[in-house]
């Protein structure tokens, strides 16, 4: 999140006993834990072909495939949605929890929710629409946007992982410090094709 949003205390100090910054805030940790869920229940299932009804390679490529677009889609709620609004305003007023709650996101998001939040918060909403905003499509000749179809299958991971490095290593001591704090790791996850199927699948950006 947001350093401004990350040290804002105010409501923990009114009312030490709160946990929530909001109390509709409910709703969001609610969706993530069954989010997290389904991603355990597909897995075990994954181990357990018999009781999941995979009987061949045809079956488990099925289930493998199906469980990526259901997976992607409810990812894309998850990260998109939920966890896009933490990174903005926390939902915890501990900032333990908000630190520690962002990291759990990694695990539905797929990759480092630090990255995640560096693009959405560092990158995309201070400089919108400006030239060196590259989590937009790209400009054709004539000004208009690309495709947003290919768009959608370049931009994540093939272009944002090279724009990820590029403003890494150009500012190697304070990305890299902020990335540690976070305790992400910068490599991504195999979780992280299930969310881009998914992504892909409903046509929803990969950056937000």
């Amino acid at each position: 999140m947001i350093p401004e949003a990350r040290d804002f205390p105010a409501p923990a100090v009114l009312k030490p006993w709160r946990i929530l910054s909001n109390p509709q805030d409910w709703h969001c940790i609610i969706f993530h834990i069954i989010c997290l869920t389904a991603y355990s229940c597909a897995f075990w299932l994954y181990l357990h072909p018999s009781v999941a009804g995979i009987t061949g390679p045809w079956s488990r490529i099925a289930f493998v495939l199906a469980s990526a677009l259901v997976l992607g889609w409810i990812s894309g709620i998850d990260v998109g949605v939920n966890f896009h609004n933490h990174s903005h305003r926390p939902i915890f007023t501990s900032q333990f929890l908000n630190r520690w709650f962002g990291r759990i996101w990694t695990f539905s998001g797929g990759w480092p929710s630090f990255f995640w939040e560096y693009c959405h918060v560092t990158i995309h909403h201070a400089r919108l629409l400006a030239a060196d905003d590259w989590t937009l499509p790209k400009h054709t000749a004539d000004g208009t946007f690309e495709n947003f179809q290919r768009y959608l299958f370049t931009h994540w991971p093939w272009r944002i992982s090279m724009h990820l490095w590029k403003d890494f290593v150009a500012d190697r001591s304070a990305n890299w410090q902020s990335s540690s704090r976070f305790g992400q790791s910068p490599s991504g996850s195999i979780r992280s094709w299930p969310y881009f199927f998914g992504r892909c699948r409903t046509g929803s950006p990969t950056r937000s």
